[in-house]
């Protein structure tokens, strides 16, 4: 007799938006590295899916497409119950509080659920009926994991998650090999950038919480200073409702010909390449994965002192996270670490080679997909075949390990 073919186990991801972010792109990468037999299926709260253009996009299957949950939300617990009896998953993973609907409905459900948090868009604290929805919700979830140290602190605190079902996992990706000079030279010609230039870069979404107008003012203030003002060029990878007040920006403070938006990047691997220095200008993160391609890529980082970012970076690249300062401040600050690391390309062959000694030691992609698996196949109940070593990543194991 024939043996039976396995059927796939079918997953459905839930997120606010399935547009391409730091979120979104680990989903992607985590998903070449989960069991070959799982079907990723997507909902998109606001209907925007559109990382199924970039590498790993094409697992994903669109769900629901055209439908919006009403506002109300005992109402959009409601649609979202049928729509999970019409799809029939066998894992339900949400993500940010844009998908807590169907985390409430899936938990209703008995459906095995995995909530996932990566951080906050106002990077304040949230409203007080938020916090009391997540707590409530939430219980039924069999993990929520977190990136970060705060936020976890916050699940913690204000969710009331407890720590057998809390569980902090870094983001992590795979080492590439050291950028070449053949390779630095193709990235520069691909973005328009000459041999000799001085570039610093960052990439994020152009949205108030990543404060590219304050990457701006830095540069500017720095190119009225920097003995070689000439050389110096940034670049800006990313799309969002910002463009055109950064691009009126721009203008206003004569940056034209040395500043680039160069809107969405299918990977950032060209933008890496051609870069001397990687810069961070958010009012708010938690650890995010441009951080950690940029370091492995081997670039020094000048960042705001915001979530893990500090903690993150290697000892030797600590001094040039800067405090948020009220303005103009906090571009001058900016300013200042961003010049003295241009000023010292033995500091920064330093900071880089630190850098990716730190993401090989302790931002492994292989560790991190490790652990989400087990997460999964511990809601799902079924450890057997995993072939994954038990690790710790709850609140309550590594308290007990310290």
């Amino acid at each position: 007799m024939a043996a039976s073919r396995q059927k796939p186990l079918r997953v459905l991801h839930a997120f606010p938006t399935f547009d391409l972010g730091g979120q979104q792109a680990r989903v992607l990468a985590l998903a070449a590295g989960l069991p070959s037999t799982w079907e990723h299926l997507v909902y998109a709260a606001d209907g925007r899916f559109g990382a199924k253009a970039h590498p790993g996009g094409e697992r994903f299957v669109p769900v629901f497409e055209g439908t919006r949950l009403p506002t109300f939300p005992l109402a959009a617990r409601s649609v979202a119950k049928t729509l999970l009896r019409e799809l029939g998953p066998d894992l339900v993973l949400t993500y940010n509080f844009g998908a807590i609907e169907l985390a409430w409905a899936a938990g209703g459900a008995r459906i095995p659920l995995v909530h996932h948090e990566d951080g906050f868009e106002s990077g304040g604290r949230q409203p007080l009926r938020r916090d009391l929805l997540r707590r409530w919700v939430l219980r039924k979830a069999a993990s929520v994991i977190v990136p970060s140290a705060p936020l976890a602190e916050i699940a913690r605190k204000r969710w009331k998650i407890p720590p057998t079902r809390l569980h902090l996992i870094v983001n992590g990706i795979a080492l590439p090999p050291p950028t070449s000079e053949e390779q630095r030279t193709r990235a520069r010609a691909a973005l328009g950038v000459p041999p000799e230039a001085l570039c610093l870069g960052t990439a994020g979404g152009l949205r108030p919480v990543k404060n590219h107008a304050r990457l701006l003012r830095a540069f500017a203030w720095l190119k009225e200073r920097h003995p070689q003002s000439g050389r110096l060029q940034l670049l800006i990878a990313g799309s969002g409702p910002l463009e055109q007040s950064l691009r009126a920006d721009i203008d206003l403070l004569g940056l034209q010909g040395c500043v680039q938006l160069l809107g969405e990047q299918k990977g950032i691997g060209t933008l890496l390449q051609a870069l001397d220095l990687f810069v961070l200008s958010s009012d708010n993160e938690q650890l995010p994965i441009v951080l950690l391609e940029a370091m492995a890529q081997g670039l020094p980082i000048v960042a705001t002192d915001v979530g893990d970012i500090r903690d993150t970076l290697a000892s030797e690249g600590r001094p040039f996270v800067v405090s948020l300062l009220p303005p103009p401040g906090d571009a001058q600050a900016l300013g200042q670490a961003m010049s003295s690391l241009l000023k010292d390309p033995v500091l920064r062959e330093k900071i880089a080679a630190a850098g990716r000694s730190k993401i090989q030691q302790n931002y492994s992609f292989a560790a991190m997909r490790d652990l989400y698996l087990e997460r999964y196949l511990d809601a799902l109940g079924d450890k057997t075949g995993s072939g994954i070593p038990a690790r710790s990543s709850s609140l309550e194991e590594r308290n007990n390990d310290e």
